[in-house]
């Protein structure tokens, strides 16, 4: 095939896949939460690439709509849009693999905003909101043949996140201008990972990978606030009042995610299957620092700066899978799996050391906070698939989680050289009782030996905590997923 023609094809491919997996993750992947897959779910996998077959290259892709929504004046908000693509080809006996992801759009996480609103009344004031999101994962995946039987996967990858934007305004009064803000927030997640897969005797398999990653963040902002991290200015008002505040914050998470896929011998029609993953996640931070000057000319004139001190801390995280599928007939499978996840998460607030001077007079306060989460949940998924032609299947999924505990404690501490000292001590249960995290369904269509072609509705909620009464809010939030896989 022609350079131009595989051009075209990876072009398209990278504008045909959405999804927030780590890798190309195809509707039916999705739809089953992961019992069922196909090759553009090992495209850089680093155990599975090997199972991938194809002569020349493979390009594949999805895109995924994450549905509608509605504020409280039944305006309809778009969500989030995503697009992943990746490819495979070979050059002598190794295998290259390569993925894109990116987002765009927006929920209530990732918005891209750009508006402007003004009142041209007594009080003229106007705001200009512009924020954009920041959502893209690139990943390369080297596949090496060590032995007959061991392949080696070697991945790079990094994820860039965050947000720019600013929201400014202009008024006449301080309270007008403490509705002017500007934020800016960058995340870097650069990844190193390596894993094989390991035939044993009597038909065992054993998928070792360690996956070590570093997470950098960094924020920044200038001038007011009236939220924390909502930043703006230096801003003046018509009357001369002055409000600056700078913040600046970088902060590291270095970490580790060890995982070990175990497949048992295959018995009486039956797969089954295990895993277990250990993750661990520091947390280092150079710099913390804050600035603030405010000056409302004669009534309080006041400035200070404020040393913050820096976070710390550490968490873990615990998952046990096991997993089964059969072939009930010719044309059905079924597949189902449950599992455990548990993580400990610990974290130092270093707080803010204030000194701010006001009507010529300098006080000091001290405030910090340490807490210890804790969460532990069980998962129990289902899934099927049905031949209904030779060229066309169905897949149906479910994902339950029966219920859901988390354990806060916090314990906070202030003082003041105008205050006493202030201890106080939060412990918080949480249990909830979600019957449906997902549900998804989709058909896969292979019209020539070449391509296949699937699309499919997966029904989440927007959060975590969908409850009994709220199960409507799972069948009402469909999100639309279109993939497609092409071999030469």
């Amino acid at each position: 095939m022609n350079i131009l023609k595989k051009s075209i094809l990876l072009v398209l491919g990278m504008g045909l896949l959405g999804n927030v997996f780590a890798q190309p993750a195809s509707p039916i992947s999705e739809g089953t939460d992961g019992l069922f897959s196909i090759d553009t779910d090992n495209v850089v996998s680093l155990t599975g690439y090997n199972s991938v077959v194809f002569d020349d290259f493979l390009v594949t892709g999805t895109y995924g709509y994450m549905g509608t929504g509605s504020t409280n004046t039944a305006a309809l908000v778009l969500k989030t849009h995503v697009i992943n693509g990746g490819g495979m080809f070979k050059v002598g006996d190794l295998t290259f693999g390569i993925s894109y992801l990116g987002a765009f759009g927006g929920n209530s996480d990732t918005e891209m905003k750009i508006s402007k609103t003004e009142n041209k009344g007594d009080t003229p004031y106007s705001t200009e909101d512009n924020t954009i999101p920041l959502l893209h994962n690139i990943k390369v995946l080297v596949g090496i043949p060590v032995t007959d039987d061991i392949n080696l996967g070697v991945r790079a990858g990094i994820d860039i996140g965050g947000s720019l934007g600013s929201q400014v305004g202009n008024g006449l009064t301080l309270t007008d201008i403490q509705k002017f803000k500007n934020t800016n927030s960058l995340s870097f997640k650069p990844q190193l990972a390596a894993g094989t897969k390991l035939a044993l005797r009597n038909g065992w398999t054993l998928s070792p990978t360690v996956d070590m990653f570093v997470s950098i963040t960094n924020s920044s902002g200038a001038g007011q606030s009236v939220y924390p991290g909502e930043d703006t200015g230096p801003a003046t008002s018509k009357d001369g009042s002055v409000y600056e505040k700078k913040d600046v914050m970088k902060t590291y998470l270095p970490g580790a995610i060890l995982d070990l896929g175990i497949a048992f011998p295959s018995k009486n029609n039956v797969n089954m299957s295990a895993n277990v993953s250990y993750g661990f996640d520091v947390r280092i931070q150079p710099e913390k620092s804050q600035y603030l000057n405010w000056n409302d000319k004669g009534s309080n004139p006041q400035n200070g700066t404020h040393t913050m001190q820096s976070d710390s801390g550490h968490s873990h995280s615990l998952a046990l899978k096991f997993g089964a599928n059969t072939n009930m007939t010719e044309k059905l499978k079924l597949a189902v799996r449950v599992q455990m996840d548990a993580s400990y998460k610990h974290v130092v607030d270093g707080g803010t050391i204030s000194v701010v001077k006001t009507d010529n007079v300098s006080f000091e306060t001290k405030q910090t906070s340490e807490s210890d989460t804790v969460f532990i949940q069980p998962i129990i998924s289902a899934g099927a698939t049905y031949q209904i032609t030779e060229t066309l299947s169905w897949y149906g999924g479910m994902k339950f989680v029966p219920v859901a505990y988390s354990f806060e404690k916090i314990a906070q501490y202030s003082e003041s050289d105008v205050v006493a000292t202030n201890d106080r001590d939060i412990t918080s249960h949480t249990i909830r009782y979600p019957i449906l995290a997902s549900f998804g369904t989709g058909l896969q269509f292979q019209p020539v030996e070449r391509l296949l072609v699937s699309a499919g509705l997966l029904f989440a909620p927007s959060n975590d905590t969908v409850e009994l009464s709220t199960i409507g809010n799972v069948l009402s939030n469909a999100n639309l997923r279109l993939g497609l896989i092409w071999k030469d």
